[in-house]
């Protein structure tokens, strides 16, 4: 299993090249802010931001990774800007200890903002430090920390991406899109046939179960405490000591969370598919499109593309499809995935599944259109496939309601105002 993980690491060019700048510009910025001059805090931000960009420009070129150079150099300028103007605390997307750790040393803030669910990296000690200023966009996990007594935790739902083009849909391309990963390549398949029968049995039956659970996750109710044990004696689970993760915490997310959402969206769209092939009730065959990077699974009734590019490709996707679906993976326990933000910031109409957050943003049927199982998606499918007029006003509301409301530019803002106001 580790092995596994490993080799996919590795294999990832991007992913290596990013930690290592990033790694070189926070040494750089460390190092020239503990200098004995003046301006050091501004000398270090200019200094390793830039050096941060031009090892990525350097890596990307010499190894021909496709990028974005405009985009780079914007994101370069933005950083520097915000740096120079909040120089006092680090800011990062995900919580991650060994950051957390070294401003507690320095005595500075570090601010950042959850957006994946959940991480592992949350359950260290160093989540307590009153330096810390945490946002996550699920509701059940800033509950779950406040409960254990983490103070500078916030509730922060994630937003609409202004930065995308504005695009106006045109002729719709595609009738029915899924854009995302299948998670084919998932911890629980490399280790299934490693497990004794009793517990394989038990764990298959468990991600069953989770499958036919909407607007939820019951996987980790399901770890009873003698599964654990189980887990526990055929596991060679290292963790640092500063971690109080379990095994029944490592295997709800990493492992069991990603097979039961590939379970659940190849399940969806084979259903789906199908039935939308055959004609469905109304005798009209539509086509279902799946935009993935997974060249393994087999769809007999599916479109299948390649991946696509998130600023350049998806935004084009998700407006020129008559219904985006969005199809939440089960870690994510009440909150808005960033899916379900990008396909309305992109005049797209959105099905998704059900989350407890979801009315608090939007009115079903009015801005979004929910469903809790794979036959209510494929009769709503056909419903608003068959209705155009009223599939254009939801997504004109659920447009307009993003772009008032709901943007990045607001987060953050909101975000620096509660930083201010618990830093007085």
């Amino acid at each position: 299993n580790i092995t596994f993980i490993f080799n996919n690491i590795l294999n990832n060019k991007e992913l290596i090249i990013i930690v290592v700048a990033f790694s070189i510009s926070i040494l750089m910025i460390y190092i020239i802010r503990r200098l004995s001059v003046n301006y050091a805090w501004i000398i270090a931000i200019i200094s390793g931001t830039v050096t941060n960009a031009i090892v990525i420009i350097v890596s990307f070129s010499l190894l021909s990774v496709n990028y974005s150079v405009g985009g780079l150099i914007g994101g370069t300028i933005l950083a520097i800007a915000v740096g120079l103007i909040l120089h006092l605390f680090v800011f990062s997307i995900n919580y991650f200890p060994v950051l957390a750790e070294a401003c507690k040393q320095g005595d500075v803030m570090y601010v950042c903002w959850n957006c994946d669910s959940s991480l592992l990296s949350m359950y260290h000690e160093s989540v307590f430090y009153d330096t810390n200023y945490i946002f996550t966009f699920d509701y059940s996990i800033y509950k779950e920390f406040k409960k254990l007594g983490c103070v500078n935790i916030f509730h922060l739902p994630l937003a609409g991406n202004t930065s995308f083009l504005d695009i106006k849909p045109q002729d719709k391309l595609y009738d029915i899109s899924f854009v995302g990963s299948l998670y084919k390549k998932n911890s629980y398949d490399a280790i299934a046939d490693k497990l004794p029968d009793y517990l394989c049995g038990y764990l298959e039956g468990a991600l069953y179960a989770q499958t036919l659970v909407s607007g939820g996750n019951i996987i980790e109710k399901l770890l009873t405490p003698d599964i654990i044990s189980s887990l526990n004696e055929i596991t060679d689970y290292n963790k640092s000591e500063a971690s109080f993760a379990d095994i029944g915490k490592l295997f709800s997310s990493t492992v069991l969370g990603f097979k039961a959402a590939s379970m659940q969206r190849i399940m969806y769209l084979n259903h789906l598919s199908e039935i939308m092939h055959s004609g469905g009730a109304l005798g009209t065959p539509y086509e279902v499109h799946l935009f993935t990077d997974d060249e393994s699974s087999v769809f007999p009734f599916i479109r299948k593309h390649g991946r696509v590019d998130y600023f350049t490709q998806m935004p084009y996707i998700f407006a020129n499809s008559r219904i985006n679906l969005n199809i939440t993976i089960p870690n994510i326990k009440t909150g808005l995935s960033l899916r379900v933000w990008d396909i309305l910031n992109c005049h797209g109409f959105l099905m998704t599944d059900y989350r407890a957050e979801l009315t608090e943003y939007f009115v079903p049927d009015k801005d979004i259109v929910i469903y809790e199982d794979g036959d209510e998606l494929s009769a709503k499918a056909e419903f608003y496939l068959k209705n155009e007029s009223l599939r254009q006003k939801i997504v004109a509301n659920a447009y307009d309601k993003v772009r008032k409301y709901h943007t990045c530019e607001q987060r953050l803002k909101k975000m620096l105002e509660i930083v201010d106001k618990n830093t007085i």
